[in-house]
């Protein structure tokens, strides 16, 4: 941070791998060492995603509301008043980005009002650093004004960027923005970033060492602590992808014990059956079946029928035969059906998010049964409610057309004949949900099996629905739903039409087979 120069710094990988909480702790530790110096900026690209305005406006925004020193606010203040009087129209119509190019804005910054940015940087000795986040969660389009916003000061020395990103999805928002012109997106990116620091493939150490971060630092609630280190080992094993979903994981763990309290579930079997309800859903599927466990306690000990029996499922026959995970199984395996009903259905109640403000909740139905979804979408925005918790909720008969559910859980929600037409759905949990009569023309349905047992839809319409789950198809159709599609959506259907509707894509590879 000694330079003066300005520089733009890429954090580079896939949807959550852990940019934002890296660029968190960046931020925390230019604070702690360079306190006096720098002006920490912190711009969440998706929050903006439905601004009317060019994504310069918030940034600009942000930095006036941010910054305490007066002649370096001014100059700020000086700039956005001046793109507001160059573009505005008469009756105060905002710039938006319908009407007016970045590249009409970059021309239309006077020097003068640069010069005084840089003036007053290097008069106070600081430097402005914008930390850019969930860049790669946006619509393509917002995509590009928002890393063309960044080249407006990429010139004023003291300015620093530090960008959030998938470049694989950056990259592609470019090329297909200017197919035309023949723009490579690599070479694009590159321009403006100066240095990427790619944040590299989560192996077992990682996890485990996430984990223990986790364990050690009091992160988590005490009464499940000793059993999550205890299993640590097979639960770093299991749980492959990303940060993201090993804290889903201990997450919906600690909620279903919450929820079932009552029930005194035995936190070993419940881990284990977690486990493999994320790794082995299917063999998760079929423990509850008293036919398969009583074939299966056959052949436990027996390795060779045990591997045709779980043909072509190494990694889950060396789960079962792990030291930590086999007594329990045997355990399961004994077990009567009466005993695993609960556990069963405390496997179908999906979390909340754990930082999710307790007041939202009741704040967000009340608007959801007015049929104010341009409000609820916009406070999900704002409040970066992701897997709010929508469970139980009476919502019956709701005009919730175009609602962004994305996440939500909907287990034990009432929404028969609630209109959904158009309705993002991505992974929202619908278990036990009744969508009786509700009509589901036209929505995003992102799912998988364990999304959607003993749902209720008969005579609910999925006219031209996009759905990802061949089962979700099949369970539509036995259980009475109306304009059922043939067949499953392709991945380039669902991300040609979600960001169309300028929804997050991010992250939906998951649930095609390459």
């Amino acid at each position: 941070m000694d330079s003066r120069s300005p520089f733009t710094i890429g954090i580079l990988g896939e949807w959550g791998v852990g940019k934002t909480s890296l660029m968190q702790t960046m931020r925390e530790k230019l604070k702690d060492e360079h306190g006096k110096n720098i002006i920490p900026i912190w711009f969440n690209a998706w929050r903006c995603e439905r601004e009317r305005n060019l994504a310069i406006i918030p940034l600009l925004q942000l930095l006036v509301s941010e910054i305490k020193d007066n002649k370096l606010k001014k100059a700020f203040i000086e700039i956005l008043k001046s793109l507001q009087l160059k573009f505005s129209l008469p009756g105060g119509v905002e710039l938006s980005a319908g009407g007016v190019s970045q590249n009409q804005v970059e021309g239309d910054l006077y020097y003068a009002e640069l010069d005084a940015i840089e003036s007053s940087l290097k008069e106070t000795d600081k430097k402005i650093v914008v930390f850019i986040d969930d860049l790669d969660r946006c619509a393509q389009d917002k995509i590009l004004e928002v890393l063309e916003s960044t080249k407006v000061f990429l010139d004023i020395k003291g300015f620093v960027y530090v960008l959030g990103l998938s470049p694989e999805v950056v990259v592609k928002a470019i090329e297909q923005k200017y197919e035309a012109m023949g723009i490579n997106g690599e070479d694009y990116l590159e321009k403006i970033v100066q240095i990427p620091f790619r944040i590299p493939d989560w192996n077992v150490t990682d996890r485990g060492d996430f984990l223990t971060d986790l364990v050690d630092k009091d992160k988590i609630d005490p009464t499940y602590k000793d059993t999550i280190g205890e299993y640590k080992v097979i639960i770093q094993e299991a749980i492959e992808r990303t940060p993201r979903q090993v804290k889903r994981f201990i997450n919906t763990y600690i909620c279903e014990q919450e929820i079932f309290k009552e029930k005194e579930l035995d936190q070993t079997i419940h881990l284990v059956l977690t486990i493999r309800k994320f790794k082995w859903y299917n063999f998760y599927q079929n423990l509850f079946n008293d036919r398969y466990r009583q074939n299966l306690k056959k052949i436990f000990n027996d390795e060779n029928k045990l591997k045709e029996e779980l043909k072509d499922k190494e990694d889950l026959i060396d789960f079962i035969n792990s030291n930590k995970a086999k007594e329990t199984i045997e355990k399961i395996i004994d077990m009567s059906d009466t005993q695993l009903s609960e556990y069963r259905r405390a496997g179908m109640i999906m979390p909340q998010k754990i930082s999710e403000p307790a007041a939202s909740r009741k704040k967000l139905i009340e608007l959801l049964k007015a049929g104010r979804v341009s409000e609820f979408n916009a406070l999900m925005g704002r409040e970066g409610l992701e897997e709010i918790d929508l469970s139980g909720a009476d919502l019956s008969g709701a005009d919730l057309g175009e609602i962004n559910l994305s996440w939500a859980n909907l287990s034990m929600a009432n929404l028969s004949g609630a209109d959904l037409s158009m309705a993002n759905l991505r992974e929202a949990y619908l278990s036990i949900a009744n969508l009786s009569g509700a009509d589901l023309k036209s929505g995003i349905i992102l799912i998988n099996e364990q999304y959607y047992q003993e749902a209720k839809v008969s005579d609910a319409n999925f006219e031209d629905a996009l759905i990802s789950d061949s089962g979700f198809l099949e369970y539509l159709k036995e259980n009475g739903a109306k304009n059922v599609p043939d067949e499953v959506s392709t991945k380039d259907e669902f991300i040609n039409e979600m960001e169309k509707r300028g929804l997050d894509v991010g992250g939906i590879e998951q649930f095609f087979d390459e």
